[in-house]
């Protein structure tokens, strides 16, 4: 192999590393600013009511679906809804097939269906 060949393929491999390292770089620092907001911004409330994590589109459709986290009607609750499903091992919260986003066991949506026996 000529000495130019060797030139050529040390500078490709090192612009590589360059656009690597640099995406590394970046991706990390942008993260960081994101764990850093949220450590700044503790949410004090329920952890079944933190919607912090849930899109603003998400956030609509779970208010035109008119949701809240306890139900107005005794027999009608998130919990015995066929829509409902319920918090997987150590989540402390269920979710629903409408929307995305924590759903209390206690609460209630318009969209609310009998669970199937």
């Amino acid at each position: 192999m000529n000495n130019q060949q060797t030139t050529r393929r040390k500078f490709i491999a090192q612009v590589s590393s360059l656009a690597v390292g640099g995406n590394l770089i970046l991706n990390g620092c942008g993260q960081n600013t994101n764990q850093q907001t949220e450590q700044q911004t503790p949410f004090d409330g329920a952890p079944c009511d933190d919607t912090r994590a849930v899109s603003e589109a998400e956030l609509i459709k779970r208010t035109s679906f008119g949701y809240v986290s306890e139900s107005p009607l005794a027999d009608n609750q998130c919990s015995n809804c066929n829509l409902y499903l319920p918090p997987k091992e150590e989540q402390p919260c269920g979710e629903c097939i409408l929307f995305k986003g924590p759903v209390q066991a206690e609460g209630y949506c318009t969209y609310w269906a009998v669970k199937a026996s």
